[in-house]
């Protein structure tokens, strides 16, 4: 069953505070769908596939591409012209611009986008980058990449609707390929809810999950492979966007 049915009061919340302020909010799912699902849209999995070995995809470097298959994936309706500063702060980085492509996006204004990105450096490995309005640009290479068993990006904003301060959050990851299930923890609305499992689909391996209060604190904890567990304390109530890593 969807996140969406199975949460209504958080989702519910979240809804209230986009529509009272003409937010566009889109990023691929909050939570996991079910097979084959993606908020009502058919989409071809094969065309996304998570990594493949550590952090690089068996077909080469992951990203969209605008122009193809746009109804299975641009829910945000990013344009390519806003991949500019991605692309701008990429040669800082040792990533070639011309290579960088969008992995996920969350719109929650007109010039409030945040992004994952990837891009390949001159040793032709993929980079995960991270993109807000507020911060500069951070890309992740190998070897430091190879460190991480994941990233998650966390975006928190404060509205007030009808006199009421609402502070909805949104967590946004991407995981390495030996990561089987990504659960969060934000009681009383999340305990253990999965988020990303190497059973399911996703894009590129990318997940996303809506906090309807963004003052509690939350939990990240990854299962991989080897049998590890890892459990990451996450600052949702950065204003702006925050990285933090998942060790592994």
């Amino acid at each position: 069953m969807p996140l969406l049915s199975r949460h209504p009061a958080a989702v519910a919340v979240v809804a209230a505070a986009l529509a009272a302020t003409a937010v566009v909010f889109g990023f691929f799912r909050p939570g996991y769908h079910p097979k084959g699902e993606s908020g009502g849209v058919k989409v071809d999995w094969t065309r996304y596939p998570p990594a493949s070995e550590g952090w690089t995809w068996a077909a080469g470097q992951p990203g969209f591409r605008f122009g193809e298959h746009e109804e299975e994936w641009n829910f945000s309706g990013v344009r390519a012209a806003e991949l500019a500063p991605a692309r701008a702060a990429a040669r800082r980085s040792g990533v070639a611009p011309a290579s960088v492509r969008l992995l996920g996006a969350i719109r929650l204004g007109r010039n409030d986008l945040n992004m994952i990105v990837a891009g390949t450096d001159a040793a032709d490995e993929t980079c995960i980058g991270f993109v807000t309005p507020n911060q500069p640009v951070k890309y992740l290479c190998p070897p430091r990449l190879d460190a991480a068993s994941g990233f998650v990006f966390a975006v928190s904003r404060t509205w007030t609707i009808d006199g009421v301060a609402r502070h909805p959050a949104w967590l946004v990851g991407i995981a390495r390929s030996d990561v089987d299930r990504l659960a969060v923890d934000q009681p009383s609305d999340w305990n253990d809810e999965t988020v990303l499992d190497s059973a399911d689909h996703s894009y590129w391996g990318t997940w996303v999950l809506s906090l309807a209060d963004s003052r509690r604190p939350a939990t990240v904890t990854a299962y991989r492979e080897d049998g590890d567990i890892t459990s990451t304390a996450i600052a949702v109530g950065t204003q702006g966007g925050r990285i933090t890593e998942i060790p592994g």
